[in-house]
């Protein structure tokens, strides 16, 4: 029984059970009880709950506070919250909730402290990716400033999702940086290339014809290699990307010739384009010499 797992004493009344001198009436169903007995905790065990929260986090939990909220239990680092605890589950950031008995030992407290130290892991490597760039960030009581916005850890991904984060929050926040640094930095000598804003990156296209296409955290050849790496920084792998674009350079006598088919990078928009489609993201070149 969930409370008496607890160290609670409950008794049965006519009505449901009491525990801890208040009554709680149990529905039909696991799911509905979960709910009620959330409820409960949250109105009359709260201060309860947030001290079990602190006894289950233990050492891990020395860099965080654990204070009541309306739903039970809320753990703060700074002034940005990093999990939400109820009685029956716990969710920590954006992730999915863990279900247990957060009164009791039995709580995902393992699990909770794994996601919390992952949680920081994934701060410091985001931190870690744009402190060699133009645009470093910070941690702040709130959470992490990089590309002038505040990310609250209610928003970060998952450790396997970052990269895909980094990329939307360039495109969207540093897209200027990253076509300088491409211009900057990558030796486009004799490729007869044009570097252009594209909506998911910087494209490098030759006669309008796209040739690859650089984000933030990799670079991927039209219908071929991707190459990783930091392309905000001096550390991306440059060099290799040329050699790449070189290699598709080379005459071969299987090679067909390119299609007129094949898409183009828009300068301009054709006159007589309908309006609607004239919103759309036009991109601005610069020429490689």
């Amino acid at each position: 029984m969930f409370f008496r797992e607890a160290g609670f004493e409950v008794t049965t009344t006519p009505y449901g059970l009491r525990v801890d001198e208040a009554d709680i009436t149990l529905g039909a169903s696991h799911r509905a009880n979960r709910a009620i007995i959330d409820r409960f905790v949250a109105n009359h065990l709260r201060a309860r709950l947030v001290q079990s929260v602190g006894e289950g986090l233990g050492e891990d939990g020395r860099d965080f506070r654990t204070v009541g909220a309306a739903g039970g239990a809320t753990v703060l680092r700074g002034t940005a919250t990093v999990a939400v605890i109820t009685a029956t589950s716990a969710t920590v950031a954006a992730g999915e909730p863990m279900q247990g008995n957060y009164l009791a030992r039995t709580g995902s407290w393992n699990e909770l402290r794994r996601r919390l130290v992952a949680l920081e892991r994934t701060e410091e490597a985001l931190l870690d990716f744009f402190s060699s760039t133009a645009t470093p960030g910070s941690r702040t009581a709130a959470g992490v400033l990089v590309a002038g916005r505040l990310t609250p850890p209610s928003e970060l991904p998952d450790a396997d999702a970052l990269e895909a984060f980094i990329d939307e929050l360039v495109s969207r926040s540093l897209q200027d940086e990253l076509l300088a640094s491409v211009v900057a930095r990558f030796n486009g000598s004799g490729l007869r290339l044009h570097a252009a804003r594209g909506a998911s990156g910087v494209v490098l296209h030759r006669a309008r014809r796209p040739q690859a296409v650089i984000r933030a955290t990799h670079a991927r050849l039209h219908g071929g290699s991707r190459v990783e790496g930091n392309f905000l920084s001096d550390s991306a792998p440059w060099a290799e990307l040329r050699e790449k674009m070189l290699a598709r350079e080379r005459p071969s006598a299987t090679a067909p010739r390119d299609s007129p088919m094949e898409p183009l990078v828009l300068m301009d928009f054709p006159p007589g384009l309908h309006a609607d489609l004239q919103g759309l993201h036009s991109m601005r070149a610069r020429m490689f010499v």
